[in-house]
């Protein structure tokens, strides 16, 4: 049954791809509507892998057919907060961040890495002579008079034996001292690698993201990001402000109407999706994600808006940050071999992976809010809301114009002040009322 479920949608998949290139619409700009599931024993690496198989496509540089070659990264965040957790589904999107720095990370190495090795293999017999000669200075340190600190524990050492005769402790029996071992030979290994990447990543857009949670462990986010020619031209114009020479798309939908209207859709997209609207221009859209803190109307207003930071925060990055990259591994074994003819093993490992991005202050004109939702989990049931805005060449000049009209300031004319009225408000909270105001007159703006 599993294996014709796993037929059923490769042929799907393949359907779907064959109708994307016929309508002339490049696979990373495609809107893809396929609901985020919560099956058992899946990892995010398994939906990772087979998305990518079912497209033809593979981590790295990839080329097409048509167009120009395109760069496919991978990552991914673990959700590290607890199921029951209030702040789960915050950690979400930052699993999601997580995954997309990994992305980054990719591609930075891809750019370039910079390695350093160092392997050391140390084999001796016998004692050292350092280690001889720490042992005879410790000897005649303990033959001198003693200090402060000897005295000290004398007096300690007393006082315990004291209180070891009250417990009938009996302090008469020899205590065996504790046999140390002589190394005959020992042998140490230890291996460090290290590697440095740093570059600025422009152009870096989520091409599709999953979401699992299988039961009785940790959910993770998964990020597939693609990198092309377009979209780092788009990029280079959102940061720059030029906008001269940048390509044309095949004509669409309007993109408010290829936001996907699912909401088990929406609540894993993340990131940024470039799209081409109904006139064939690219328009840039970012998706973001808030949690309100309370079931209070104001907290959930809140979330809106940290939704809406979210999304500006993601269209940011994807104008260019400079991603830097720091990697480590130290791997050490020892062996011990003593004159009993036992031995002393040890091995260690030490790992870290640490990767930052940063992005500079950037004035960016031209932003719109053009949806909204709200939903709860499926799998926890907690409430979250999302926020769509998108940026265009063509929003960005229409603000420019705003701002000229809007910087012009007219005369002031001088008026009487008038007179304002103080009202006691009421504290009573009851019943409710819903009405909505006179729509404007479209023709007049």
């Amino acid at each position: 049954m599993m294996k014709k479920l796993i037929i059923a949608t490769l042929l799907l998949s393949c359907v779907l791809t064959l109708s994307a290139n016929a309508s002339g619409v490049l696979h990373e700009f495609a809107v893809d509507e396929t609901p985020s599931t919560f099956m058992e024993k899946r990892s995010v690496r398994d939906s990772i892998d087979e998305f990518l198989s079912s497209k033809g496509f593979y981590e790295g540089k990839n080329s097409r057919s048509k167009g120009s070659d395109i760069f496919i990264a991978v990552g991914t965040g673990v959700i590290q907060a607890q199921r029951n957790s209030p702040a789960y589904m915050n950690s979400r999107i930052n699993a999601f961040d997580k995954a997309m720095m990994y992305a980054k990370k990719q591609m930075a190495e891809y750019i370039g890495v910079e390695i350093k090795n160092n392997i050391v293999t140390d084999y001796a017999e016998g004692e050292s002579p350092t280690a001889r000669k720490k042992r005879q200075a410790d000897a005649v340190v303990a033959l001198e008079e003693p200090g402060l600190i000897e005295k000290t524990e004398a007096l300690i050492n007393a006082k315990l034996d004291q209180l070891l005769e009250e417990e009938g402790v009996d302090l008469t029996q020899p205590v065996p001292d504790e046999v140390v071992q002589k190394v005959l030979t020992s042998e140490e290994f230890e291996k460090t690698i290290k590697s440095v990447s740093k570059a600025r990543i422009v152009g870096l857009q989520t091409y599709k993201v999953f979401e699992e949670s299988p039961d009785g462990s940790k959910g993770q986010i998964g990020v597939i990001a693609v990198y092309s020619d377009k979209l780092y031209q788009m990029a280079n114009a959102l940061f720059s402000g030029n906008f001269s020479n940048l390509p044309k798309g095949t004509p669409r939908k309007a993109v408010v109407k290829q936001i996907p209207k699912d909401v088990n859709v929406l609540l894993s997209t993340f990131g940024v999706q470039q799209k081409t609207d109904e006139n064939g221009q690219l328009v840039l859209v970012a998706f973001g994600q808030g949690v309100p803190k309370t079931k209070s109307t104001r907290s959930l207003d809140a979330a809106y808006e940290k939704a809406k930071l979210d999304a500006i925060g993601n269209l940011r990055s994807f104008a260019g940050e400079i991603v830097l990259v720091e990697g480590e591994v130290n791997k050490f074994e020892s062996v011990k071999e003593l004159e009993d003819g036992m031995e002393q093993y040890e091995n260690e490992e030490f790992f870290r992976d640490k990767v930052e991005a940063k992005a500079k202050s950037l004035k960016i004109s031209g932003i719109q809010k053009i949806h909204r939702w709200q939903s709860v989990h499926p799998l926890t049931k907690k409430p979250v809301v999302g926020v769509v805005i998108s940026w265009s060449p063509k929003s960005a000049t229409d603000a420019g114009k705003f701002a000229q009209k809007m910087n012009k300031q007219p005369n002031k004319v001088v008026k009487p002040s008038s007179s304002s009225v103080v009202y006691n408000s009421s504290s009573g909270q009851s019943g409710s009322y819903s009405k909505s105001g006179a729509t404007a007159d479209e023709d007049s703006f």
